[in-house]
């Protein structure tokens, strides 16, 4: 009887001990493909850690934090399927509460939920942790329709973009870009969609979707990308999936949360700093996540821009380094927004409000009005 029992623990023992090798086999497994993945990325995981970045970020109000240097032990994702990762939707002036396109959708598609070649038309991408119910849809969809009868096509990439993957999700802008790339293709192919009036607005890391749209467009180049706050982390050293200059006829930028979230350097044709263009935007000073705040006001600065023609008025600057000083000599000879006028490529600077309208002059118009009111 004790043999049996001796030989059932030896039995026992060599299972588990077979059952651990597999396991380790797996992990190292997971972990040589995890690093075929995202070893690219360890030069920018080493710049963030040499410039002495925090470990941790919050890019939303009430997210679990972004860990921007460590480097995914396991991938989520074996495979990513940006085909099915990436959805499409339309909003138009007759349908605004949206219709979902789906995902590598046809012209007819787009005709059949409503597109018209006859408008212009507004895409606008996510970044990280968001998806189709974000407040940025919220805030930007119905602002642009307000300003002109658009075909406004918002991107759902939010199943590649989830928290607190951040990591992951900072890999797949060029993979979503591709793929938005083709829709517009398939537009321009069969939908009549014309590149002069196509235009681009993303946010964060979905800036950097906007600039990989525009790299991969195949039928031409759009009219115009703008850069909401697009996201720094991860972004300091490899350019190639970035966005930048020449991935659209005109690509403008709006920093707000500069040096943290957003890319500090001028990336674009025209690069706009309001206050600075770093945090605390004016009204985020008293936010427990002020970074998240500021790096949002370069949406709402948008939206609101769009119904306000003539808003955000803004000085030249001689370089982005005097702009984020506000120090500048130059004339006040732009517009930051949708409604975007300027004088030439460079920098600019301008002053907004601490809270809604937040455009200077139309802020004081509706203060003065309340008081006269109250």
């Amino acid at each position: 009887l004790v043999s049996a029992v001796a030989v059932l623990l030896q039995l026992g023992s060599a299972a588990v001990l077979d059952q651990q090798k597999l396991a380790a086999q797996q992990l190292s497994a997971q972990n040589l493909l995890s690093q075929k993945m995202y070893g690219h990325l360890q030069v920018e995981i080493d710049e963030w850690n040499r410039l002495g970045y925090p470990d941790v970020l919050h890019f939303n109000d009430g997210d679990a934090g972004a860990r921007i240097t460590e480097m995914p032990l396991l991938t989520s994702m074996l495979f990513p399927n940006y085909e099915k990762g990436t959805k499409f939707y339309l909003y138009t002036r007759d349908n605004r509460n949206g219709t979902k396109v789906g995902t590598t959708p046809t012209a007819k598609d787009f005709l059949e939920a409503g597109f018209s070649a006859g408008r212009p038309t507004k895409i606008v991408a996510h970044g990280w942790g968001n998806n189709i119910d974000s407040t940025i849809f919220q805030e930007v969809v119905p602002s642009l329709l307000d300003n002109d009868d658009y075909n406004v096509i918002a991107i759902d990439w939010g199943e590649l973009a989830k928290m607190p993957l951040y990591i992951e999700s900072r890999n797949h802008v060029a993979g979503v870009g591709k793929q938005v790339a083709k829709a517009v293709d398939e537009l321009v192919a069969n939908g009549g969609l014309n590149l002069k009036d196509t235009h681009c607005l993303g946010h964060s890391l979905g800036a950097h979707v906007c600039g990989n749209t525009g790299k991969n467009v195949q039928s031409g180049k759009l009219n115009r990308i703008t850069g909401l706050d697009p996201a720094m982390p991860l972004f300091l050293v490899l350019k190639n999936d970035r966005l930048g200059k020449g991935d659209a006829e005109l690509v403008d930028v709006i920093h707000t949360c500069a040096g943290l979230l957003g890319i500090v350097e001028a990336i674009g044709d025209v690069d706009f700093y309001p206050n600075g263009g770093s945090l605390p935007q004016p009204g985020c000073e008293s936010e427990l996540l002020a970074s998240s705040c500021s790096h949002s006001r370069s949406f709402e600065y948008m939206a609101e821009s769009a119904r306000e023609p003539g808003s955000f008025p803004a000085y030249e600057c001689d370089s982005s380094s005097e702009a984020r000083r506000g120090d500048c000599a130059g004339d006040l000879v732009a517009n930051m927004g949708l409604n975007l006028n300027y004088d030439g490529p460079g920098s600019y600077y301008l002053k907004t409000a601490d809270s809604a309208p937040f455009d200077i002059q139309t802020h004081l118009r509706v203060e003065a009005s309340k008081k006269v009111e109250g």
